[in-house]
């Protein structure tokens, strides 16, 4: 019998700063798949299956990069992830964020993002769309 097999790689390269945080990251995950109910009628195959996920990120400081001399408690973010889970199918999904916060002081943040998930090529994942809501408290 085959045992369930996974192995995941990938690699991420990213900034850090106060102005820019960003990153960008691609993966792969390569897994046995079963098919096939096991019996004569419907025997029991068992394939690798290769995902790939890529994605990048950026928080922004706009008012910071034009003044760099002063703090801002404001940014925008955004975020694009592209995931395939069989590259030797068409299909993949799209996943979105883009958004805007604010520092209420050094301890509290807000945010507020839209959300959208966007399938293609034959995908079956359902579209959405989403607002959401924020709030980082550090104690």
């Amino acid at each position: 019998t085959v045992g369930w097999f996974a192995r995941s790689h990938g690699g991420f390269l990213g900034l850090r700063d106060r102005r820019l945080t960003g990153g960008v990251q691609l993966s792969q995950r390569v897994e046995d798949v079963e098919s096939g109910a096991n019996t004569p009628a419907s025997p029991r195959a068992v394939r690798q299956r290769t995902s790939q996920l890529t994605d990048g990120f950026a928080l922004v400081r706009p008012l910071e990069i034009a003044r760099p001399d002063r703090r801002s408690s404001f940014g925008v973010m955004g975020r694009l992830d592209h995931f395939r889970l069989d590259r030797d199918t068409d299909a993949s999904n799209r996943f979105m964020v883009l958004g805007l916060f604010y520092d209420i002081n050094s301890r509290v943040s807000a945010a507020l993002d839209y959300q959208e998930m966007r399938p293609s090529d034959g995908s079956t994942t359902l579209p959405t769309e989403t607002w959401f809501a924020h709030f980082v408290i550090n104690f």
